[in-house]
């Protein structure tokens, strides 16, 4: 099978290495593709100060939080953990002894993906499927049926119940047992795509926000690989169970969303 994998920029997450590493260890042809554009986007202070008054605005306390634990050195902070999960590998490091691919530069300029007409012609040509690994843009409706076997992307959560940002956040709020992690095939609304592959965790011990992230994350390992050898053998994808919303961020940025969450973590992690 010809796969494509699309990257933002000519990097990995540490939380998604075993993925890549696994999948490029099957018998397939690889395509890669890097977003340039992506990859030149640097944060410095004054935007890490602005997404903090006017992006994140209430849910800021929720990330204070979490840095005051890490200053105090708290024992159950996850700060260390999820930084380490997400730092950036260079792909060099990873695709270097892997000798059946292609590369292809592309730049995208906005939150949806619609490729121009010469990736559109090369990726039609050239893939079966297509894998957002670490890629997450909204998808042109156009591109979902360009290929064969359409678009496989991760989500942080088990989309038949959560949909949407923040990633583990409601799961934690709503004393939900577990959490989980879902590969889908991408349809067209968000979140909403056939499950194909779908792992949990137990998250009911979990004293944070930050921990129920850190352990869903940490189910990312081989997904890639039970999903293609599903789509090889014909296997049949699932619809989700339910008719849930989408977790729109602007919720989680309410003064009485934030203070129900300071409250039971500062119970759960300080006090219990």
């Amino acid at each position: 099978m010809r796969i494509g994998i699309f990257f933002s920029g000519n990097f990995i997450r540490h939380y998604e290495i075993k993925e890549l590493q696994n999948l490029l260890k099957t018998k397939n042809n690889f395509v890669f593709f890097f977003d340039k554009e992506d990859e030149k986007k640097k944060s410095n202070f004054f935007s890490i100060i602005k997404n903090l008054i006017f992006k994140h605005k209430f849910f800021s306390l929720v990330i204070l939080e979490e840095k005051i634990s890490n200053i105090l050195k708290h024992k159950k902070c996850y700060s260390k953990k999820l930084k380490l999960l997400n730092k950036k590998i260079k792909l060099e490091n990873i695709i270097k002894n892997h000798s059946i691919y292609k590369n292809y530069n592309f730049k995208s300029n906005s939150k949806k993906f619609t490729p121009n007409i010469k990736l559109a012609k090369f990726v039609k040509k050239n893939c079966d499927i297509l894998i957002f690994l670490g890629f997450n843009k909204i998808v042109d409706k156009k591109m979902i049926n360009l290929v064969k076997n359409g678009i496989l992307s991760f989500h942080t959560a088990d989309i038949n119940y959560y949909r949407g940002r923040p990633s583990a956040f409601y799961e934690f709020l709503n004393n939900e047992k577990f959490g989980g992690v879902t590969l889908q095939k991408i349809g067209d609304k968000i979140d909403s795509g056939k499950i194909v592959v779908l792992k949990k965790a137990d998250i009911r011990k979990c004293n944070s926000y930050q921990e129920t992230l850190f352990k869903m994350m940490s189910l990312k390992k081989n997904m890639l690989v039970e999903a293609i050898d599903k789509i090889k053998r014909g296997k049949k994808f699932y619809e989700t169970k339910n008719k849930v919303e989408i977790n729109v961020e602007n919720n989680s940025r309410k003064l009485s969303v934030v203070l129900r969450y300071l409250i039971k973590t500062i119970h759960m992690k300080y006090f219990d």
